[in-house]
């Protein structure tokens, strides 16, 4: 069977001078710079999550261009588009378990704030505290089922190159896929992040469930604030994915 002929389109205006091109190439600077690690604040985390939801909202406009919308509904993008169709689909599942996980921490650290504040006995706030860190240890195995599938998306390759010789449709195809292994990058720190340990005791004469009943308040107001920013950008980001994968499939039936 012979492969489907692009036809390559004459572009009047060079691709990288495109205002939308050189906000996204801005963007994804910014995004290689501040690589993330496992070890950082919720702050740091919050800012590259704003950056990662700006360039979803970039790639959103470069797939709405008739530039794009004519190059990508050829058939030689077909299978293009049917990869990045079902990675989109992945990454949708990891970002609503992330959300899902930060309800539930946000549910658990408030039902076990309201514990240690009350005027309760020491035995059932021990009881309340054994049954939070059995709630996180369970969740951390969900997580890292989750940094499982993540690992695998990261070695997942979507064909990058093209029959069409179109520097366009070859730019867009680039970004996507930068920003899909970027989006990994940043579910994988942000579920290690939600997975730390909820209490490092420093010293063993205290038992966890003392130590935490003692100095886990503040700790846990910590955590509940921490949770809002990051539902309210993972929320925005689930959005902005579900766009991206609807865009796609608009191209798909032109």
């Amino acid at each position: 069977m012979t492969e489907p002929h692009c036809h390559v389109r004459s572009i009047s205006m060079p691709t990288r001078s495109h205002p939308i091109t050189v906000e996204i190439e801005k963007i994804l600077r910014t995004l290689r710079t501040s690589e993330l690690s496992t070890r950082l604040k919720s702050e740091t985390i919050n800012v590259h999550l704003a950056g990662l939801i700006e360039a979803y909202n970039c790639i959103e406009d470069l797939l709405q261009l008739p530039l794009t919308q004519q190059g990508m509904s050829s058939r030689c993008h077909e299978k293009w588009i049917e990869d990045e169709l079902n990675e989109s689909v992945r990454l949708l599942d990891v970002c609503s378990t992330a959300k899902d996980v930060l309800l539930q921490m946000k549910d658990q650290a408030q039902d076990l704030q309201t514990v240690l504040r009350s005027r309760g006995s020491e035995a059932d706030k021990q009881q309340k505290v054994r049954a939070y860190l059995c709630f996180r240890k369970k969740m951390n195995k969900n997580i890292n089922k989750c940094l499982g599938e993540l690992k695998r998306m990261d070695t997942t390759s979507v064909p990058t190159s093209l029959v069409s010789q179109d520097q366009h449709q070859e730019m867009v195809i680039k970004v996507v896929k930068e920003v899909r292994e970027i989006t990994i990058s940043f579910f994988h720190t942000l579920l290690s992040f939600i997975s730390s340990p909820a209490l490092k005791p420093k010293s063993r004469k205290w038992s966890l469930v003392s130590k935490f009943i003692h100095n886990g308040k503040k700790g846990l107001e910590a955590l509940e604030t921490s949770i809002k920013d990051l539902e309210t950008g993972l929320q925005c980001l689930f959005k902005r994915l579900i766009e991206f994968r609807v865009t796609l499939l608009n191209i798909c039936t032109q």
